[in-house]
């Protein structure tokens, strides 16, 4: 019971952060639909049963049991309505704008996090190479000291850690036999590295190596090899290393999509809201607050981009069929009425709904592994 009591604070905290993030979302659907003179029946957080609410104008305010979710109901979204101002009767620009206004607003919210956390640096490391381990020498896999490394094998590096992910992503392990068992000792690769030297842009054929080396200071370290440079921290580089985390941000999340669907990752590799409120917890429980609030910056990015894919039930089929509907529109054809537009989205929601149990019951088997 002591522990349960102990655990209690941290778990309020990651599930208030968790509703955070949705909470920006649903106001984003919310100050747009307002802005666009649309009718705002309902506004939730969470899901399930009410455990609270109040009315204020013409919306229902309400929190719910569950935070999982949340809604912006509006007045015509899923049905026909004769009201001037419900959200099938106002112009398709206005209804794109309260579609994507969502993402924009969790995409915002992780761009502030991201300023807030850079606002107190002193310096920030760049993707310039200030040199190599005694070890390795002058020079590593054709690479020297002062080139800006720009992109590795056709990727952007956005910030100096896309360096390692990059360099990992595309390298092949390399196993050593000790006493008859093959043992991991490292990676290795060849890449096609694009690096600004002396002003001009150039590719580099390299081949590099990942393994345990002795750093200057005699510490062991599983590295590349790779140096990287510290400079001061202006306002103009805490801008430029704001918006290039964002961005790398939105990558990592394309990147994840690519390897579901190739099968370099499995479902079971995914999380949810359990898995991801039980990450919250540890990183609460070992006081890193500068980790959660970075962490909590990544899953607002990554809420802002999944919400824009055409999967129904989704913003992004919204904007799809609304796309579609204008289209048909050019030719004098109408589009699919908001009534059967939405068993196409309740029919997702199911799918969603039941991808959400899967991934809530691998949350829970492997916080019982653990």
């Amino acid at each position: 019971m002591q522990g349960f009591f102990e655990l209690l604070p941290r778990l309020i905290v990651a599930i208030f952060m968790f509703g955070l993030l949705i909470f920006v979302h649903e106001m984003g659907h919310f100050l747009a639909a307002k802005a666009t003179n649309i009718k705002v029946n309902d506004f939730s957080i969470g899901m399930g049963p009410k455990l609270f609410g109040f009315k204020r104008g013409e919306t229902q305010f309400a929190l719910r049991l569950f935070p999982i979710g949340g809604s912006c109901s509006m007045e015509g979204e899923e049905e026909g309505s004769i009201e001037p101002r419900a959200f099938s009767n106002r112009p398709r620009w206005a209804r794109f704008i309260v579609l994507v206004a969502g993402s924009v607003m969790n995409f915002l919210m992780g761009v502030v996090i991201l300023l807030f956390l850079t606002a107190g640096a002193k310096t920030i490391v760049v993707p310039v190479l200030s040199g190599f381990p005694s070890e390795v020498g002058a020079t590593n896999g054709g690479l020297l000291p002062g080139d800006k490394i720009l992109k590795i094998n056709g990727q952007r590096v956005y910030v100096p850690g896309d360096i390692s992910l990059l360099l990992d992503r595309y390298a092949e392990p390399v196993y050593e036999e000790t006493d008859g068992e093959k043992k991991l000792a490292g990676y290795q690769g060849d890449y096609e590295i694009q690096v600004l030297r002396n002003g001009r842009k150039m590719t580099i054929a390299s081949h590099l190596e990942k393994k345990v080396r002795t750093a200057d200071d005699g510490s062991q370290v599983f590295s590349y090899g790779l140096q990287l440079t510290a400079v001061k921290a202006t306002f103009g580089r805490k801008l430029a290393h704001t918006w290039n985390t964002s961005v790398n941000y939105l990558r990592l999340v394309r990147l994840g999509l690519v390897d579901l669907l190739t099968g370099n990752a499995g479902v079971e590799d995914l999380s949810g809201p359990i898995g991801i409120t039980a990450m919250m917890v540890e990183v609460v429980s070992e006081r890193q607050y500068t980790v959660l609030w970075s962490f909590l910056a990544f899953i607002v990015i990554n809420l802002a981009f999944m919400n824009l894919l055409p999967i129904p039930a989704l913003d992004g089929a919204r904007i799809l069929f609304l796309a579609i509907d204008g289209l048909l529109a050019l030719f004098g054809k109408k589009g699919l009425k908001p009534e059967h537009e939405n068993y196409v989205h309740l029919a997702g929601f199911a799918l969603l709904m039941l991808l959400m149990v899967y991934v809530g019951y691998q949350d829970v088997a492997r916080l019982i592994g653990k």
